[in-house]
């Protein structure tokens, strides 16, 4: 007679299948070559951060001419100008969209190569709801181009990236890093679509170079002190980390505050053939990323 323990690993052996079956038919549905690159590699920690096994921790030489300790990116509108609000209130050297002595918080360098001559020993990524973002941008209506080069002192300027060495007020324009079909019809799309296919490479490429990525929607005092302890930062457990955070949690968020929240259908109700391939593609990239509402 078959055991009470069998029968439970047959129908658990069972539902295993189901799941298995149910993903493969989810990712028959059409996934642009790449999207999710590096994600295969992701591994839940236990404190809810995300681990990149394809990037194994390493000692960190930092040399002021090639080198900093970290990197915090992501999507524009994500939180980095927080972060570095949140480690330079505790003590550290992270500048926002300046490179300090510990590192720098600069979404830019998702766009960027990462692999240039200039090294970072943790590339950190910070994700936010897609839809957050968008109601961020409604707040400041940006072009979708940025300076290259912000007014940084002196000693900050005075070693970038290869990738970032160009004269001050030249731009980066997002347009240039999509894929050619979104760039061919750019002039076509409205902000919030435009702000999507921003979000989704920004995401993509930021995500295939990090050590370890979280939802700024989950951020709290347990994993700002995993993120500073694996950089191997000094001090980390002196750290108040609940009260940095609750001092700098609205930094430059953007939003305005009479601005009603939206919705999917909000954002995607034009239903011309590319903008259907740019919602998809945030649709799959938030609900890999283990959001709600994705739809």
């Amino acid at each position: 007679m078959e055991s009470a323990f069998a029968k439970m690993l047959a129908r658990r052996q069972r539902s295993l299948s189901i799941l298995v079956v149910a993903l493969l038919l989810v990712m028959a549905v059409r996934i642009p070559s790449g999207l999710l690159s590096g994600m295969e590699n992701i591994m839940r920690a236990p404190n809810g951060i995300q681990l990149n096994i394809a990037h194994s921790r390493e000692s960190c030489t930092q040399n002021n001419d090639t080198s900093r300790r970290i990197l915090f990116t992501g999507a524009g509108y994500s939180g980095t100008g927080f972060l570095s609000q949140l480690f330079t209130g505790a003590g550290y050297n992270i500048g926002h969209e300046c490179l300090d002595d510990d590192g720098v918080a600069d979404w830019r360098r998702s766009f960027e190569p990462l692999d240039s001559e200039f090294h970072f020993c943790y590339t950190f990524v910070q994700t936010r709801h897609p839809l957050s973002v968008v109601m961020s941008w409604i707040g400041t209506r940006w072009d979708f181009r940025i300076q290259t080069v912000y007014n940084c002192s002196e000693s900050r300027l005075t070693h970038h990236p290869s990738a970032w060495e160009r004269k001050a007020g030249e731009f980066l324009a997002m347009k240039n890093y999509m894929d050619r079909e979104i760039r061919d019809e750019w002039e076509r799309l409205d902000g919030p679509v435009k702000t999507l296919a921003w979000w989704t490479q920004a995401n993509r490429l930021a995500l295939r170079n990090a050590h370890m990525w979280w939802r700024l929607e989950d951020f709290d005092a347990k994993k700002a002190l995993f993120i500073c302890e694996f950089a191997g930062l000094q001090g980390c457990r002196d750290v108040d980390w609940g009260y940095f955070i609750a001092q700098k949690k609205s930094y430059n968020s953007h939003k305005s505050r009479d601005q009603p929240n939206l919705n999917w259908t909000d954002v995607c109700k034009e239903k011309f053939g590319i903008v259907n391939d740019i919602c998809r593609d945030a649709e799959i990239l938030c609900v890999t990323l283990g959001y709600e509402n994705c739809r």
